[in-house]
């Protein structure tokens, strides 16, 4: 099925996304319209280009992440955290980019960031805390690699009102036989947006974490048993 060009909505980061995935596509044919259109005079450098490209790569995370968060199909509550916490990263690992044009964009988002997510993690993190993939140490690992100064301030503040909440629940709720639905698979945590046939790949992350998890089980037990 082909794809035309599509046009920027200056407001949106999906859609300048989106403009540059079909734009970069088109880029022999507008090699060869410069060549035999003498009108044609606004065909993008090679550095122009290239820049493209980087900015693109940068951009399809976030096109992926809210495809992936906006999905009515399987739940999505014990993903949010994962997500947002990739995109956070994501802007941190770019503040300091050589490409000044990476960089300014990195800047601008974390402000809108700062902006609207700044405590994001509290209540998002309730979710990964109750997926029994992830739990408690998922969301230290998390914290962990954006701060390794404050991850077990934030690790302990999460769970005082995690604690909070569950008091809540035990004293104005009964609790009958729990009934547990079934759980959302791991192809479906580690499963990517088929979104117009593309796929996000965030096996990475739980592979880390996974790593994560093994060195931290060979540091308690060298400091047990030594």
């Amino acid at each position: 099925m082909s794809m035309g060009l599509r046009l920027d909505v200056t407001t949106r980061w999906n859609s300048t996304y989106l403009m540059l995935e079909s734009a970069i596509k088109y880029k022999k044919p507008f090699e060869i319209l410069k060549v035999v259109d003498r009108n044609y005079k606004n065909c993008p450098s090679f550095e122009e280009w290239n820049r493209g490209e980087k900015i693109c790569q940068f951009l399809e995370p976030f096109y992926e992440i809210t495809n992936m968060m906006s999905g009515s199909s399987y739940p999505t509550s014990n993903l949010y955290f994962m997500q947002i916490w990739k995109i956070q990263l994501i802007i941190e690992e770019n503040l300091l980019n050589k490409d000044l044009t990476l960089k300014d964009m990195a800047w601008n988002m974390k402000e809108k960031f700062q902006k609207y997510w700044k405590e994001y993690s509290i209540g998002l993190a309730f979710g990964a805390i109750l997926d029994p993939r992830l739990k408690v140490d998922f969301i230290t690992y998390c914290y962990k690699i954006l701060d390794p100064l404050t991850y077990a301030e934030k690790t302990k503040k999460v769970l005082e009102k995690f604690k909070r909440l569950f008091k809540e629940y035990v004293k104005n709720f009964s609790i009958p036989g729990v009934s547990l639905s079934q759980s959302p698979t791991e192809s479906i945590l580690m499963s990517q947006s088929n979104t117009e046939g593309k796929k996000f790949k965030r096996s990475r992350i739980i592979s880390d974490f996974k790593m994560y998890k093994i060195y931290c089980w060979k540091e308690r037990d060298r400091c047990l048993f030594r």
